[in-house]
């Protein structure tokens, strides 16, 4: 109780909640904060906490309300509080993950950028409260990207959860296809990413190649541990292709075996 009482007062610096109203909070929330932190984000948005004259109070009647019973439940109602074209354009975002840039959204969905960008910071983050926006990424002085993030993992995968297999690979290899775009000679520079979204696609020969390149450039970085997992992804790649390449996968493999030599894991080489 004491949690949800210093979270109500940080967030709702002038209020008039009932001690009644701060307990029931927390008995339905169990004190979880991240359950808190939605459910009162849902709340206001329901109407059931006002703002009267500059003091934040409940609504008459907020005892009787019927809350939704664990997190899961409150991102499934925001969710579904959605127009169709909010709910569209958060779950091509949930295909690039918890963090999502605004420029693959806008290429994805072929919509203009300036209009996801709208989209993106007023009504889901501002008026929604489902995304926060965490600054820029610079690919070249000439090209930034607006970077996002859903505000909990949950919201992110309820979004994708609910998205079809046969629309996540597609989705999954607009992504990549669209970073590619993006990125251009600098693709380098999200390899790994580039590699789960083709593998997501099911398109084995630009996953492999991505994949490679992500070993290689870990193994440069002397990050062994990394190096070794996408140098094994790429192992099984290379193993799944329609046509067999025995020669590539004995080079991925005596390269692998070197990589465990140097990192001193000599009962794996």
């Amino acid at each position: 109780r004491r949690v949800l009482f210093r979270s109500l007062k940080a967030r709702f610096t002038s209020n008039t909640f009932p001690d009644t109203f701060v307990r029931h909070f927390a008995t339905h929330t169990g004190g979880n904060p991240l359950f808190m932190g939605e459910l009162l984000t849902y709340a206001i948005q329901q109407g059931h906490i006002i703002n009267d004259g500059g003091h934040w109070t409940v609504s008459p009647g907020w005892d009787a309300l019927d809350l939704p019973e664990s997190l899961e439940g409150v991102v499934e109602e925001r969710i579904q509080s959605l127009t169709e074209k909010l709910r569209e354009t958060l779950a091509c975002a949930s295909v690039q993950g918890h963090d999502f840039t605004a420029e693959v959204l806008a290429r994805v969905q072929d919509e203009d950028p300036d209009s996801v960008m709208s989209c993106l910071l007023d009504d889901l983050g501002k008026s929604h409260k489902l995304i926060n926006e965490i600054g820029e990424q610079e690919i070249s002085p000439n090209n930034l990207l607006s970077l996002f993030q859903f505000r909990n993992s949950l919201i992110q995968q309820q979004l994708y959860k609910e998205l079809g297999v046969v629309q996540r690979r597609r989705l999954h290899k607009k992504v990549a296809e669209c970073l590619e775009a993006i990125y251009g000679d600098n693709c380098f520079m999200v390899a790994p990413e580039l590699a789960f979204h083709f593998r997501m696609a099911r398109d084995i020969d630009k996953a492999l190649t991505y994949e490679l390149e992500t070993a290689k450039r870990f193994a440069r970085q002397i990050a062994f541990k990394e190096a070794v997992m996408s140098y094994r992804a790429a192992r099984d790649l290379a193993a799944a292709r329609p046509v067999h390449n025995d020669d590539l996968i004995n080079t991925i493999t005596l390269e692998l075996a070197d990589l465990l030599k140097k990192s001193g894991n000599l009962g794996d080489a």
